[in-house]
């Protein structure tokens, strides 16, 4: 299996709604697509959503590095019937050197890689990283910072489709907040699963004070609530709180470097896993073990208005890890305009999701529109040019 084609795509999927936190506020998909083409006409596909005040990643720098990797791909040969992980490992190995941090770029190129060569051999990328734990999975809503009567609306669509979970993003306004979860409560029952996202909204003082009040009214998990710049207030913070609450990292933990030190500093309960955040499905896996074997709860997490593509490796990681603390992403068309498939991977009632499908598909499990994908698409590259 020869590489020989790439092409390079910017991609931007209105939404239907606008979906703001404290660190961003956004209107549209902010993704980049790989096209791998192989010298047998197949074509794989992979996807990296960069976020600066993540990763320090953007869609330029992404798109430029995705080019220079192209370049230096053309003409490498895969052999689908050895041993495919190290076959990537050691590709990503020569093309990610020196340290270089792109997570983004590196979870594109993996996922187009594993796609075009199970493609290629009739075998789902499933087959290639595990063993199936689990068949049926139930995602979680979200709340993201809108107004009271914007709020409403958002709730009762989440009661028609019968969530077990939300997750609400909060603030600095604390009074506003609690109204908000009272609000939620009152439309979606006491018993739903209420945890709350500040992505990075507070300091130190601020995050205890208000965890504290959260937890007297029912909230026992946390996310990110300070900035992953001031990750030595972690541990102070855990203490402060004695342990009631979960505390969930996200921006905080990108490598497998980051994940170690939370766990050696003891400054965190569980990590908010992003398949594009961590590189691919490979470090995510990786840095899932490393959680699950010191204790460390874990969830599926996604960056909003992710195709169909990063849905379907986010279904892969779920299946092999099997049950998370919670399940996010698969918005579908209930976010999106449109997709670039045909028939987006989207969770049905109650948020359920049947992964039974992936024993069946062959690569990522994916099938793209060209249509759909040119109509998608806001910056395109081939290469060779």
């Amino acid at each position: 299996m020869k590489l020989i084609e790439f092409y390079i795509r910017e991609i931007g999927i209105p939404f239907k709604a606008n979906f703001k936190h404290a660190l961003a506020s956004r209107t549209r998909t902010s993704a980049v697509l790989f096209e791998i083409i192989t010298d047998e006409g197949v074509h794989g596909y992979g996807e990296g959503t960069p976020r600066e005040y993540v990763t320090n990643e953007s869609i330029r720098s992404t798109l430029m590095t995705l080019k220079e990797i192209a370049e230096r791909l053309s003409g490498v040969e895969l052999d689908p019937t050895h041993n495919v992980i190290e076959q990537i490992e050691a590709l990503e190995q020569t093309l990610f050197n020196d340290g270089m941090n792109a997570p983004s770029t590196k979870c594109a190129l993996e996922l187009s890689l594993f796609d075009a060569i199970g493609k290629t051999c009739g075998k789902p990328a499933l087959e290639f990283l595990g063993r199936q734990k689990t068949t049926t999975i139930y995602y979680s809503g979200v709340i993201s910072d809108e107004s009271p009567d914007q709020t409403k609306k958002i709730l009762n669509k989440i009661k028609i489709i019968g969530f077990k979970q939300v997750k609400v993003k909060v603030g600095n306004d604390i009074e506003a907040d609690i109204r908000k979860l009272d609000l939620v409560r009152s439309i979606l029952g006491d018993n739903i699963q209420l945890r709350i996202d500040a992505n990075s909204a507070w300091n130190l003082k601020e995050a205890v004070s208000k965890i504290r009040r959260y937890y007297d009214h029912g909230v026992n998990i946390v996310e990110q609530p300070i900035p992953a710049d001031s990750r030595n207030d972690y541990p102070i913070l855990l203490k402060e709180i004695n342990s009631r609450v979960q505390i969930i990292i996200d921006e905080s933990i990108c490598t497998f470097d980051d994940a170690l030190w939370y766990i050696e500093n003891k400054g965190a309960t569980g990590f908010n896993l992003k398949i594009s955040k961590h590189g691919g499905l490979l470090n995510t896996l990786k840095i899932y073990r490393l959680a699950r074997a010191n204790g460390f709860g874990c969830q599926l997490g996604c960056h909003v208005g992710e195709t169909s593509i990063l849905t379907a490796a986010g279904h892969i990681f779920a299946s092999l890890a099997g049950e998370l603390i919670a399940y996010e992403g698969s918005y579908g068309n209930f976010l999106l305009t449109y997709d670039i498939v045909d028939h987006p991977l989207q969770f049905g009632n109650h948020g359920k999701y049947d992964l039974g499908y992936l024993k069946s598909v062959p690569g990522v499990g994916i099938e793209i529109n060209p249509s759909l994908l040119k109509e998608a698409s806001t910056n395109q590259f081939r290469l060779p040019e």
